[in-house]
């Protein structure tokens, strides 16, 4: 979705905000990768997740993944482009610190 900013957006603030989101994400999921592997060197390529309500672990179809990557179109470079970005991205940032979290 930060791609979809750098082509639609007129803001230029949303602009350098998306710059720097893909710069430092594309960096982390990077880095996480190789330890992924360095660690788990003879795990499957399919990722897993844990769901609390079932109480077990599951493996990750194509749907959630596209949704935790917010690889979604957000519509038409029109007057509320920027705030259906920003409305998006709040929501995702904040599952990421909730993950974050619960990692440590």
């Amino acid at each position: 979705m930060a791609k979809e900013v750098l082509q639609k957006s007129k803001r230029l603030e949303l602009k350098k905000l998306a710059e720097a989101v893909l710069n430092t994400q594309e960096q982390a999921i990077n880095q996480m990768k190789q330890e992924r592997t360095a660690w788990y060197p003879k795990a499957p390529r399919t990722f897993v997740a844990w769901y609390v309500l079932l109480g077990h672990s599951m493996t990750l179809s194509e749907d959630p993944i596209k949704t935790m990557q917010m690889d979604m179109d957000l519509g038409t470079a029109d007057t509320n482009f920027d705030k259906r970005f920003i409305d998006s991205m709040i929501p995702h940032h904040e599952g990421a610190v909730v993950m974050e979290n619960d990692a440590l």
